[in-house]
């Protein structure tokens, strides 16, 4: 089957989709590679014209999920994307990280590298950072789309990782 990069809950305006839209445009004729965002938020629309935009076919937008079924939608995934904008360090964390770390899938943080989320996944060892401030969206897009092809082809590593972030 297809390798799910899923990006769950509120798309909105703390979060960065640069980079994320660089990994999509990446690997848009990757077969093995399928985009699945899930949720709504006022950025939701961004993301759908982007997709449309780009013809990136390998790429769904479903509705929010109920929370109580939320376990089950998180598990469908084989990595979560998390974003933060730079700005919003110390503001807000993505709550989504928790769920993610639950759901025993490595993480894929697209966002600054000295901040509160990236602190938690280095130091559960359960997913990898990608700061876009780095080198820019584009440098970063590349990096995130060699480590999801990396991860779409080694199982155990993954679940080596989300075996750690489950267990913290």
């Amino acid at each position: 089957g297809k390798f799910v990069a899923m990006y769950s809950g509120n798309a909105g305006i703390v979060h960065d989709f640069g980079a994320i839209f660089e990994a999509m445009r990446e690997l848009r004729d990757d077969p093995r590679i399928f985009f699945l965002f899930v949720g709504g938020g006022p950025r939701r629309r961004e993301v759908e014209v982007f997709a449309a935009r780009e013809g990136i076919r390998n790429f769904a937008y479903h509705d929010y999920v109920p929370r109580e079924l939320l376990r089950h939608s998180l598990t469908v995934a084989h990595v979560h994307l998390i974003s933060l904008r730079q700005q919003f360090v110390g503001i807000s964390v993505p709550s989504k990280l928790y769920g993610a770390m639950a759901s025993a899938r490595p993480i894929l943080f697209a966002g600054p590298a000295q901040c509160e989320t990236a602190d938690a996944i280095a130091e559960a060892r359960c997913g990898l950072t990608v700061d876009p401030s780095d080198r820019g969206d584009v440098a970063a897009g590349q990096r995130m789309a060699t480590i999801l092809r990396a991860w779409a082809d080694t199982p155990a590593v993954r679940d080596e990782m989300g075996a750690r972030g489950r267990c913290a």
